[in-house]
């Protein structure tokens, strides 16, 4: 493969997984909020609703509705714990910073050099080091999941153990 080849690639690949990291670590930070709030929120409506000095007519319909949040607020809970969204948000942040470093270094080495001058042993060098991002990244996602993956070699040499 020609040196402009494997630098077109290796720019698309990582603009590529900067669109994808961007998207999910928003998308979990979102979530993570989300669930924060509505726990929150729904613990102080339901301490407020039970606090409440109504009728008598009012009081069952009120600590049914205290009931009912007070078991979507496990239910959230469960969920928040489950997927933890916030240490997702968090690694894919980082991964994203990393990925946005290769970038701004791999343009830095390029700036200003003909194609004819590129060094492969250079982009490899780059290659390598997109790829032991991903790589980190799915063995700390694989570790939020509670797994862990076999002792492979990737292609590139980097082992995933």
């Amino acid at each position: 493969m020609k040196v402009d080849e494997k630098l077109k690639l290796l720019e698309t690949e990582i603009q590529q997984q900067i669109s994808v990291f961007d998207r999910r670590q928003l998308r979990n930070r979102r979530l993570a909020l989300f669930y924060r709030v509505f726990v929150v929120v729904a613990a102080a409506t339901s301490t407020v609703i039970l606090g409440l000095n109504v009728d008598a007519g009012w009081t069952a319909t009120l600590k049914n509705i205290a009931l009912t949040l007070g078991a979507l607020i496990a239910v959230t809970s469960a969920v928040e714990a489950f997927f933890d969204n916030r240490n997702l948000w968090i690694r894919q942040f980082v991964t994203l910073m990393h990925l946005h470093d290769l970038k701004r270094d791999l343009q830095y080495y390029i700036a200003g050099i003909e194609l004819n001058e590129l060094d492969v042993a250079q982009l490899d060098s780059f290659k390598a080091r997109f790829d032991h991002i991903i790589q980190d990244n799915i063995q700390e996602w694989m570790q939020l999941r509670g797994g862990t993956l076999p002792n492979t070699r990737h292609p590139s040499g980097i082992s995933t153990s």
